[in-house]
């Protein structure tokens, strides 16, 4: 009886660590391939031109029918290569 309990929790014991061995190897290789596409993709945005603004949106409350709104955005080229304004589109 006892070596049947023994055997048991042994085989238990082997399958849970074979599980977790399982999933560590799947854990492992997960996190070096997004250190690795990180890496990649941080190398691209450090290359060429990159626009950034200081505001995005202006929220000008109510305003009545008719009127006439302006707002500046202020924006700056954050990349290392010229920032060619081609095409400006409201909406």
């Amino acid at each position: 009886m006892e070596g049947k309990n023994l055997f048991a929790e042994w085989e238990a014991g082997f399958y849970f660590n074979r599980f977790w061995g399982e999933m560590m190897k799947k854990s492992i290789c997960i996190a070096f391939v997004l250190f690795i596409l990180t890496g990649i993709l941080s190398a691209q945005n450090l290359k060429g031109p990159a626009i950034r603004f200081e505001k995005t949106e202006v929220d000008f409350a109510q305003v009545a029918p008719d009127s006439l709104l302006r707002y500046t955005f202020e924006f700056q080229n954050s990349g290392t290569d010229t920032l060619s304004i081609l095409k400006v589109r409201p909406g």
